[in-house]
């Protein structure tokens, strides 16, 4: 007797809680809206991660391949086209210490006018004929005869600002040589024109 007196006590029990848990279908509907959500929520997480991911990976591909194109046509720009100046004649000339000046053509006195001939020959009425060698941002002169050498490079070789010269450019090293020094000398009226450190002025003649 006592066995069914439980075992109803614990069906009161349950049905009590079935009672006291049971949702009307407004709360039922809310409960299965906000569970969807949630699904989709995770569910559309991962494509969006990967939309991200790849939008990142072809942005920097597309940075990539533009920056080849790019820089061998900015450096081919920007450095001089012409490894070979025949043809060409200047006067290389002192610039204005004064900046009232610099605009002024007329102040710029040359030291020595060159001409550029093929096969990378150089000519001067005064001292004869030299080579020159182009790099990138230098030019080398050089001069010689039996008893001297001379070899100017100028730094800083490109193209001028101004719109009354070509290139500018600074002197650099001067590597003057002589077997007999007791001899009449050529080169060295030319060494003393030059100061190294000196700024000069390639102008067309």
């Amino acid at each position: 007797m006592k066995y069914f007196e439980e075992n109803g006590e614990v069906d009161r029990g349950l049905k009590a809680l079935d009672q006291k848990f049971k949702l009307s279908a407004k709360e039922e509907a809310a409960v299965l809206t906000a569970i969807n959500r949630e699904i989709d929520g995770k569910v559309s997480a991962s494509p969006r991660k990967t939309s991200h991911w790849t939008y990142y990976i072809a942005s920097a591909v597309a940075i990539f391949l533009l920056a080849i194109l790019v820089i061998p046509i900015f450096y081919t720009t920007n450095e001089l086209t012409t490894s070979d100046l025949a043809g060409e004649m200047f006067s290389i000339t002192t610039v204005p210490i004064f900046q009232e000046e610099i605009d002024d053509p007329q102040r710029y006195h040359a030291i020595i006018t060159i001409d550029f001939l093929e096969r990378h020959v150089i000519r001067n009425s005064i001292y004869g004929e030299g080579t020159y060698e182009l790099l990138e941002g230098e030019l080398i002169l050089h001069f010689s005869n039996v008893n001297e050498s001379l070899h100017i490079t100028f730094t800083d070789f490109k193209k001028s600002d101004k719109i009354f010269s070509k290139y500018s450019a600074i002197v650099g090293e001067l590597e003057y040589e002589v077997v007999n020094s007791e001899a009449p000398s050529q080169l060295m009226n030319l060494v003393t024109k030059f100061i190294q450190g000196q700024p000069v002025e390639f102008m067309e003649k």
